[in-house]
């Protein structure tokens, strides 16, 4: 019973560092960009940012992707090495 109430407390931290990172990187597009997404929006994985959005929200994104990177590495410590736009 022990081993199982260890498992889900390992679940649980993972999935609630994957919500600070999603949010992290939401709030960073929104101060850079000045573009509000939905945690929906945007998918983490391998370091590489996958972003689902309209055309005009994915070019101000780009406009100021080196900016927003350099920001989520250096406050955030979060790694990305790449931005793809879906």
């Amino acid at each position: 019973m022990r081993r199982i109430s260890l498992l889900l407390e390992k679940i649980s931290r993972s999935l609630n560092k994957d919500r600070y990172i999603k949010e992290a990187v939401l709030g960073v597009i929104k101060e850079f960009a000045h573009i509000e997404l939905e945690d929906t929006d945007i998918a983490l994985k391998d370091g590489i940012l996958y972003v689902e959005t309209t055309s005009g929200r994915k070019n101000e994104i780009a406009l100021k992707e080196k900016e927003v990177i350099s920001n989520l590495k250096n406050s955030h410590n979060i790694n990305i090495v790449r931005v793809l736009y879906k």
